[in-house]
């Protein structure tokens, strides 16, 4: 890997001939990149007169045996002239960023693999790699891989220098498991035929709508014990007040909530510290009777809960996401009118099972797809007939089955939905606080 080699002047003494011919000159700073090879051209350690400098090299002395360019530090270039010697300071550094290269091989589709596993990265200081989540930014320490999935993959070494690389490794899928043919397998809705797409028939039909009558897509915004409202609703004063700080119980990090990335930018130019600008859902969130704050901003949700046995706020759920609703206690819903999903949480904050719709909008008309529900407990995810194998459209990440249906069933399926946005929007002003409420 070639590096390279430059030099900063600190100054320049000019040449002058004395009595019988002396020739006066001074040292540079030397910087060599570590690896590289240190200059045998003496001009590049002394600063003299261009007069002067074929008979320098010529005649002087250059020892070179003091510096190891293998090793970050300071060291000491010699040069000799007559009876004039000077003492040239040489730092070896290291400033190259390290250079990542992914692994030639394959892997089965499912398999949980670690950055190690992926890459491999080139430096002369050793590298620490790490997989990074594409949308929270946060480090990982495994994946489990799908075909198509991108993944991205941060090197920096022991003087902290950083790279990334971004790119989709070779997976296998195993047809057998899966059992659905092969023209049928996507890595994304986004690449479904969708015109060419085929209506399911009655049989799956009604097997889907089975599957959707087990969904609980309606939850009231329900409230926490009022006996202890006021314990709660102090606990949360003294928070946005910044008199309390909260634990990250993914990161294990106890931080104050000006520190927290999101709140830091509320208006996305200025970071400042301007809660007034929030409003709050102040309410029973994760269902165990005690009352959670949740702050949703443009492209977050931060909700918060008061753990009253350890007397600690915790951070329960941070979602980042535009177009998400809160429609209930341990419920979200996505939506923008052609994407729509609906998630349902458990009371630790983890998901217990979502589904999605959508539709696409074509000269030749309107698609409608949905998609069977996934479950978190995959025990509970559905064992798809042959006859739902064969009329899918299957998303191998996801491991979602989607299926072509008309406006009429598309409107069947998803009604109770949309009832569940709808209660939503109606009812969530209702739990909804001010700052000044919150804080006095």
């Amino acid at each position: 890997m070639k590096k390279y080699f430059y030099i900063l002047f600190i100054f320049v003494i000019f040449v002058n001939i004395q009595g019988c011919g002396k020739v006066q000159f001074s040292e540079k700073e030397v910087r060599i990149e570590l690896g590289d090879f240190a200059s045998e051209n003496i001009s590049n350690y002394i600063c003299v007169n261009s007069r002067y400098e074929k008979k320098l090299e010529k005649e002087a002395l250059l020892d070179l045996s003091d510096i190891e360019t293998s090793t970050v530090g300071t060291y000491q270039a010699v040069i000799t002239y007559k009876e004039q010697r000077i003492v040239v300071p040489v730092i070896v550094e290291d400033t190259t960023p390290p250079v990542i290269e992914p692994l030639k091989i394959s892997f089965w589709e499912g398999e949980e693999v670690t950055a190690k596993d992926l890459v491999e990265a080139g430096d002369f200081s050793p590298v620490s790699l790490q997989i990074i989540n594409n949308l929270s930014g946060k480090e990982l320490d495994f994946v489990k891989l799908y075909p198509g999935r991108n993944i991205t993959v941060r090197a920096i070494d022991s003087y902290h220098n950083e790279s990334r690389l971004e790119f989709v490794p070779d997976v296998i899928m195993n047809k057998e498991e899966i059992g659905v043919p092969i023209n049928r397998v996507y890595n994304d809705e986004s690449d479904f035929p969708h015109e060419e797409m085929e209506f399911v028939n009655d049989e799956v039909y009604e097997e889907i709508k089975r599957l959707y009558k087990d969904i609980g897509w309606q939850s009231e915004f329900l409230e926490g014990n009022p006996d202890e409202f006021d314990l709660y609703k102090e606990k949360f004063k003294e928070f946005l007040l910044l008199e309390r700080n909260f634990l990250n119980s993914e990161t294990g990090e106890i931080l104050s909530l000006k520190d927290f990335p999101p709140i830091k930018v509320p208006d996305g130019i200025s970071c400042t510290y301007d809660m007034d600008s929030y409003k709050y859902y102040f309410f029973d969130m994760d269902g165990d009777g005690g009352w959670e704050l949740c702050i949703p901003e443009t492209g977050f949700l931060a909700i918060f809960k008061y753990d009253k046995y350890n007397d600690r706020i915790i951070l329960w759920k941070e979602i980042n996401s535009a177009d998400m609703h809160l429609s209930g206690s341990q419920r979200i819903i996505w939506t923008d009118g052609r994407e729509n999903h609906f998630r349902k949480l458990d009371e630790t904050g983890e998901m217990e099972y979502e589904v999605g719709f959508r539709w696409r909008s074509f000269e030749s008309g309107m698609v409608y797809f949905v998609g069977t529900p996934r479950y978190a407990e995959e025990s509970k995810n559905v064992e798809a007939t042959e006859d739902m194998k064969n009329q899918c459209y299957y998303n191998r990440w996801t491991k979602v089955y989607y299926f072509r249906v008309s406006e009429e069933q598309y409107e069947e399926l998803t009604g109770e939905f949309m009832q569940a946005y709808e209660y939503a929007v109606e009812n969530i002003e209702k739990v909804t606080y001010t700052y000044d409420e919150m804080v006095n």
